[in-house]
């Protein structure tokens, strides 16, 4: 069975939350653990501590610091997040988050809890169902739900607010972040390059503001900012009017925060006709490197420590 389309996991978005609830709604809170993932699997645990709790989190090379773990794979083949396996205070007890692969795999052969996503989307697509399980595992589940009710209601004023910045964007896109909303904004980074194969570059403000600026003017400035840093965007027009300057001023709903960034990708996307599904050079540089990789990490190791 063929994947779903991005256009169309995004018109989904809100649909792919509330479907979500009721099919985790038996999911207990855990308790702290380290939420282990890269790339779009690992972005759930980032939102989740920047906005609703501050989960552990925890990248390739460090050590684990809690005792509960969940590893977060939506192939199930990210040799980054299985080869934690090797690890004891991992292996010994964690939860696989995942759509299959060998993850799945390895989980149920050692007897641990596997909560499956939904097959055949785009790994970036699976982002509401990893935060829902998220807001179980953790008893945030009301606070999300509350969020996705409010979300629901400002649904179209969002979505005009981003298909008019699409229309305006050029490249190169510097997005300037407020510090508190650094998750996001990265997602926002992300799904530009992704989905719109566009040349989009993240920094976080003030820090920006004492090096990067002192590049020439060109492209788009995007400042994703909570109400704090407005005194900053402000500062940065008034010095650089020749700059293309936008905003996007977060109403501290994470919720609607990462639909605006799905949409501006989205139509930025059809305005540049290119096709959101394809990630050929993400394909072609994994092709190369997971061959050392599949090398360095053997499955039957972890039965055998």
């Amino acid at each position: 069975m063929e994947k779903e389309s991005i256009k169309d996991s995004i018109s989904k978005f809100f649909d792919y939350f509330e479907e979500a609830f009721s099919i985790y709604s038996n999911l207990k809170p855990i308790g702290e653990f380290n939420a282990i993932g890269v790339g779009g699997s690992g972005i759930a645990s980032e939102i989740f501590r920047e906005k609703v709790n501050p989960i552990k989190c925890f990248f390739e090379g460090e050590p684990p610091k809690l005792e509960k773990s969940v590893l977060v794979s939506y192939s199930g083949n990210t040799i980054e997040t299985l080869s934690w396996l090797k690890c004891e205070k991992v292996r010994n007890n964690f939860i696989a988050l995942t759509s299959g692969g060998k993850l799945e795999r390895i989980a149920r052969k050692l007897g641990k809890k596997v909560v499956p996503l939904p097959k055949n989307l785009q790994p970036r697509a699976s982002l509401p169902f990893m935060l829902v399980v998220f807001s179980f595992l953790l008893g945030e589940n009301y606070k999300v739900s509350k969020l996705l009710k409010s979300a629901l209601t400002t649904k179209h004023i969002v979505e005009s607010k981003a298909k008019s910045l699409s229309n305006q964007l050029k490249e190169p896109i510097h997005i300037y972040s407020s510090c508190s909303l650094r998750a996001f904004s990265y997602r926002l980074k992300t799904q530009l390059n992704e989905n719109s194969k566009a040349r989009a570059y993240l920094n976080l403000i003030p820090e920006a503001f004492h090096n990067e600026i002192e590049a020439p003017k060109t492209g788009s400035y995007l400042f994703f900012i909570d109400k704090n840093d407005v005194p900053l965007l402000n500062a940065f027009k008034e010095a650089f009017p020749e700059a293309t300057t936008f905003s996007y001023v977060s109403r501290e709903n994470f919720i609607e925060d990462l639909y605006f960034s799905d949409v501006v990708s989205l139509e930025y996307a059809l305005r540049k006709g290119v096709n959101m599904d394809e990630v050929k050079e993400i394909k072609k540089l994994k092709s190369i490197l997971n061959v050392s990789k599949e090398k360095a990490f053997n499955e039957e190791e972890i039965f055998n420590f």
